[in-house]
């Protein structure tokens, strides 16, 4: 059976036309790309946890990151993070890359509002963090 709180996001993406796939063993996630204005084809997931009534939004491969910038990197997602108070940005080194993350509990009435809202939040976040990411990564070879 699918995840109740998933099944009401996707009635209010359905809506409002937002294009999504379903994905978990359970229908448990959802899966949306986006194009944004300084990156191209960034893909979300939306991954609902019924126990906890909670959300956890995760854009992951953000960025690559070469072997020996993770000093830089790991500054720089603490600048981000203070910046940005909303979406948490980390630097996963065994995948070499930067993951954006944000979580949210829900309220049964407002679960489509809510998620479509923090998606739309996190992904102006990584818009406007992209260019200083790249500009780091790149200045740090």
């Amino acid at each position: 059976m699918a995840n109740k709180a998933a099944e009401i996001a996707q009635k209010y993406f359905d809506g409002i036309n937002f294009s999504y796939t379903v994905t978990g063993e359970n229908g448990e996630a959802l899966r949306a790309a986006f194009e944004l204005k300084n990156r191209t084809d960034l893909d979300m997931m939306m991954i609902f946890d019924p126990t906890e009534n909670s959300c956890a939004i995760r854009s992951f491969a953000i960025a690559k990151v070469p072997e020996g910038s993770e000093d830089k990197v790991y500054a720089l997602c603490n600048r981000l993070n203070m910046q940005y108070r909303w979406a948490k940005f980390t630097l996963i080194e065994s995948a070499r890359t930067i993951v954006v993350a944000d979580d949210l509990l829900l309220e049964e009435k407002t679960i489509g509002e809510e998620v479509f809202s923090h998606c739309m939040q996190v992904v102006r976040i990584i818009d406007e963090a992209y260019p200083e990411i790249m500009k780091t990564i790149w200045g740090s070879k």
